[in-house]
């Protein structure tokens, strides 16, 4: 066993100097290749110029590309293109000595997105000048300073707008909710 490929018990510094890469280091697994395995020619791979004119579902296993135009109720030469996000749908389920842990994927801010916006749909206003505010962030963790994250200035723009800039007299009779899920054990580490 070589320590540089992951063995912590030899190398306890392995996983500090690795660089997780989930676009590079966890890639779909969609079949074995067949051509190789049966010992049959590969196909001819294109390049450059050649590539640029090839019709969009030639750049792709012809056995995905065959089974999207299946799924969708289209010919294989009507896909434009596409950007296919894959996810893992193992239902969830109960465990423990007394089924007291759920086990499940996707535990992540989408289950209480859901949950918002269903409290949201549900809201019944109590006055006129009562406001029902969702907050979904795509960086929802309170310290991210990104464009699209939960610590920039946007959130306090847009309620102080909504309350037409009387936004301390609105807090102090409002009441926020924050929410996440946690793994005690993570399948992708």
């Amino acid at each position: 066993i070589n320590a540089e490929y992951g063995a912590i018990h030899l190398d306890r510094t392995v996983n500090e100097a690795f660089k997780f890469n989930k676009e590079e280091h966890l890639l779909p697994v969609l079949g074995l290749v067949e051509k190789e395995l049966e010992g049959l020619p590969a196909e001819k791979k294109l390049t450059g110029v050649e590539k640029q004119q090839a019709p969009f579902h030639t750049h792709h296993t012809p056995k995905l590309v065959a089974l999207l135009a299946d799924n969708i109720g289209c010919k294989v030469d009507e896909i434009l293109g596409f950007d296919l996000c894959l996810a893992d749908y193992t239902p969830a389920g109960f465990c423990g000595l007394n089924n007291e842990f759920l086990m499940a994927p996707r535990q992540d801010n989408l289950v209480n997105a859901w949950a918002g916006l269903r409290a949201l749909a549900d809201f019944k206003t109590a006055s006129s000048s009562t406001a029902a505010v969702l907050c979904l962030y795509d960086h929802e963790e309170v310290g991210s300073q990104s464009a699209h994250g939960a610590g920039t200035e946007l959130t306090n723009l847009v309620l102080r707008r909504i309350s037409e800039n009387k936004i301390e007299l609105c807090i102090p009779q409002s009441f926020l909710r924050s929410a996440d899920q946690v793994h005690a054990v993570h399948p992708n580490y």
